[in-house]
């Protein structure tokens, strides 16, 4: 945002899904056959890209895209490693108000038993 002097942009440090709630990240992450514990050293080049929710890790609260209230949404870019559903499922008002374009990863992931776990879903 500050390398391209873009302004009309607002960050928010939060975990996109289903619903409101307070999570975890993963603690470990899993590169190259390797497991490496996350304490974000960018010297180390992994992907922290790749980190998805999971026990133990950080906590980070969970907030939904409706949730965000928006005022206008063209555009929808979703990149949550296995988890688009439940980022789609907290955007349903949204989708249904703006008729966004969405973008989405598609890498044959799903909701991990780690994200299960992270978000005490049964």
């Amino acid at each position: 945002i500050t390398d391209n002097n873009i302004s009309n942009c607002t960050i928010h440090n939060n975990a996109v899904g289903h619903k409101l709630m307070e999570t975890t990240m993963l603690k470990y992450i899993h590169e190259d056959g390797n497991v490496y514990e996350i304490g974000y050293d960018l010297s180390m080049g992994i992907n922290y890209g790749a980190i998805g929710l999971g026990p133990s890790g950080e906590n980070v609260n969970m907030i939904t895209i409706d949730s965000l209230n928006l005022k206008q949404c063209d555009y929808i870019k979703i990149d949550v490693e296995g988890a688009e559903i439940l980022v789609l499922m907290g955007a349903i008002n949204t989708i249904k108000q703006f008729h966004p374009i969405i973008f989405f990863e598609e890498n044959g992931l799903t909701i991990s038993n780690e994200m299960i776990k992270s978000m005490n879903i049964d």
